[in-house]
């Protein structure tokens, strides 16, 4: 659940980065550009920190297990 959570992030950043650079191939006003790189890094930002979470449980999950043996 949390790797399909990550690949999604992912998609969206990369989703939003191509968003701008098309919108910087079409001429649009600067602003929308940055608005975009801005919400792709977010949603990197966001995988990253899904990734992390998603190792912490695993973690936490194997100590728990050692625990119990």
């Amino acid at each position: 659940m949390v790797v399909a959570a990550g690949i999604g992030l992912i998609v969206i950043a990369c989703a939003a980065f191509v968003g701008a650079f098309v919108m910087h191939l079409v001429g649009r006003p600067l602003g929308w550009s940055v608005l975009a790189v801005v919400s792709g890094m977010s949603a990197l930002g966001l995988a990253g920190l899904t990734f992390i979470a998603g190792l912490a449980d695993r973690y936490t999950k194997r100590l728990q297990h050692k625990e119990s043996s």
